[in-house]
């Protein structure tokens, strides 16, 4: 079962509901990192590592460029319009080595782009966290509501692009923060209480609001699990079968223009989730 239980939370992220009237309000929570505080503050207190100079102050690194919740890509190339940013992957025009070389590139930036692809309640994934603990960097946030980030995350740690009036708004204050470095140190001022931590997939573990995990491995069993057949779970994923908890990215209206509001699109999609239905049941 540890295997299943490791393959499902992968496989259905950070926040799952079941669709039987059963099982309607289980929810089941994991987090890919978490925030700790330091037990011995004159031994463990540590500094960032400096910043080189260089000619951008943020990073964002991507391969999934398509959009099926919001245009995401296209909010990250917008922003790049006003914030110098080197893009890395698929959906920019630099790439990076899958190994710790690739890690110690982003470690260059001042800030990280850490858009989700989609944006419901607590979905904060390995960006955030690996932007944190491994880049060193300053996570510049579209994703889970400010109040939930703030929930797990250590204190004064992100930039939240929604807190802002307009792109050229959010740009200008990175560029600020950026310049400055007594304010740009601010901003890693819990380093010196405590740290951030990655977990990897070997360490995902659930955190449960009702513990109920169980509950929901036996009914994946019983109804999606299938010799030979792919994983089939009768829910769309962007709708009101995710606990409701998933919304617009960003409530303002600049950021309100790059989320998908296209009834043809939806149509499209519920095309497409029959179509799979029919060829796999």
């Amino acid at each position: 079962m540890a295997k299943s239980l490791q393959e499902v939370f992968i496989l259905i992220c950070h926040l799952v509901t079941t669709p039987s009237s059963k099982f309607t309000h289980l929810s089941v929570r994991i987090f890919l990192g978490r925030s700790n505080k330091r037990e011995n503050l004159n031994i463990l207190k540590r500094e960032i590592s400096p910043k080189p100079q260089i000619d951008a102050v943020g990073a964002w690194a991507s391969s999934h460029c398509h959009y099926d919740y919001w245009n995401r890509t296209s909010f990250a190339h917008e922003l790049a319009k006003h914030l110098p940013t080197h893009m890395f992957g698929d959906c920019g025009d630099k790439r990076l080595p899958r190994n710790t070389t690739g890690n110690n590139v982003l470690k260059k930036y001042k800030f990280y782009l850490a858009f989700e692809n989609i944006c419901c309640s607590f979905y904060i994934s390995e960006k955030f966290w690996t932007a944190l603990a491994d880049y060193e960097a300053v996570p510049i946030v579209v994703g889970a509501s400010r109040a939930e980030y703030e929930k797990v995350a250590p204190p004064n740690s992100f930039i939240y692009a929604d807190d802002f009036g307009s792109v050229q708004d959010l740009a200008r204050y990175v560029v600020r923060v950026a310049n400055d470095d007594s304010l740009y140190q601010q901003y890693h001022e819990w380093r010196k209480h405590g740290y951030a931590e990655v977990y990897h997939s070997h360490r995902v573990f659930p955190y449960c609001d009702d513990k109920m995990a169980c509950k929901l491995l036996d009914y994946l069993e019983k109804n999606a699990w299938r010799p030979g057949r792919p994983l089939h779970m009768d829910m769309d994923l962007y709708g009101p079968d995710w606990v409701g908890s998933c919304n617009t990215c960003g409530q303002r209206e600049w950021m309100m223009d790059f989320n998908i509001k296209s009834k043809q699109f939806h149509g499209d999609f519920l095309q497409a989730l029959e179509k799979f239905k029919i060829e796999h049941v």
